[in-house]
């Protein structure tokens, strides 16, 4: 499956409260409404809650996820059609347009057991990392990988997952979110720690709060697809 992130940052003057709830209770209906052509089989918001470390520019973290390239065309080109204007020009009303921010990932589970669905209460803690031009990019990736290693073997609480998302295509601002560490904990469960000790040092730990859509909401094929 091909998993696109796209980053969201409230409008100036708002709070992260007003953000969310104009997302959840006003855009997304208005998303889904479309359903048929947004060909998502997955679709998840990332609500920032927590702050531990560092800073951050955004808001929400969402994901998008197509079963096949024709899928994500097919999504793509619904954003050129008079349609679409409606969900354009809701943006404004809640996010500051000129940070808006989407590229591919690659995930990749390291540890423990992570339900195909996340239900309400579903929080995780995740690392951060961008990558300036003046760190090699392989001196980079073995700092994190050996970091995941140890994490995965020694520092890692009963009952939560760790997974590691790559940024996978470059875009715009190509250095910022190139790895995102995160240790998620089932619903209900406090937010995991998130023991970090690695030679690399992430920008920004936060916590995460997912609301996933249900399957049965999402575009009817990519059920059959993804069956």
């Amino acid at each position: 499956m091909i998993k696109l992130l796209s980053v969201k940052t409230r409008r100036e003057g708002s709070t992260r409260e007003a953000f969310r709830r104009h997302y959840e209770e006003r855009h997304v209906p208005l998303g889904l409404g479309f359903i048929d052509r947004f060909r998502w089989c997955k679709y998840v918001r990332n609500h920032v809650l927590e702050v531990r470390a560092g800073r951050v520019d955004f808001d929400c973290l969402t994901e998008f996820w197509f079963a096949s390239r024709d899928d994500q065309a097919s999504t793509r080109s619904f954003a050129t059609a008079p349609e679409f204007a409606v969900l354009d020009e809701d943006d404004p009303r809640f996010l500051d347009v000129s940070k808006r921010l989407s590229f591919e990932q690659e995930e990749r589970l390291v540890a423990g057991e992570r339900p195909a669905f996340q239900p309400p209460g579903s929080r995780r803690v995740s690392a951060i990392f961008a990558r300036p031009d003046s760190i090699d990019p392989d001196v980079f990736a073995r700092g994190i990988e050996a970091e995941l290693r140890r994490l995965a073997a020694d520092d890692l609480e009963a009952g939560t997952w760790l997974s590691i998302d790559r940024r996978a295509t470059a875009g715009v601002r190509p250095e910022q979110l190139a790895v995102i560490v995160s240790i998620g904990s089932a619903p209900g469960r406090p937010p995991a720690r998130m023991p970090w000790k690695g030679a690399i040092e992430p920008d920004a730990v936060v916590v995460l709060d997912a609301v996933e859509t249900p399957a049965d909401r999402l575009w009817s094929g990519a059920q059959a697809r993804t069956a």
